[in-house]
């Protein structure tokens, strides 16, 4: 039986093969409330941007499952902005993009 959804944009936040406690778990995020409180912690890295691992390092008590949605939301908002820049991850080897909080971003010198 398909479920009432509450949350108007839960939907984005599951697939159609999530079992039903998926769904119920995206209906009672709270993705305004998360929002906030991962700009503000992009916003303490300043114009040095955060990588998705730093993040997590100022949020450690939230899960990376967690704060990663919130992005694609901010940058569409106008919050968050995204230029391709990386460094490298804290906890890898890898490469991870840089987001800033549109009050501080800078393009970059070329």
């Amino acid at each position: 039986m398909e479920k009432m959804m509450e949350n108007k944009k839960a939907y984005k936040m599951v697939r159609t093969t999530d079992p039903d406690t998926s769904v119920d778990a995206a209906i009672t995020v709270n993705a305004t409330k998360l929002e906030s409180v991962v700009l503000e912690a992009i916003k303490k890295w300043g114009e040095h941007g955060a990588t998705m691992d730093e993040v997590e390092k100022t949020l450690s008590g939230i899960r990376s499952s967690s704060i990663s949605p919130r992005f694609k939301p901010l940058i569409e908002k106008g919050y968050l902005k995204a230029d391709g820049r990386t460094r490298k991850a804290i906890y890898s080897n890898k490469q991870q993009r840089i987001l800033w909080a549109t009050e501080f971003y800078q393009e970059e010198n070329n």
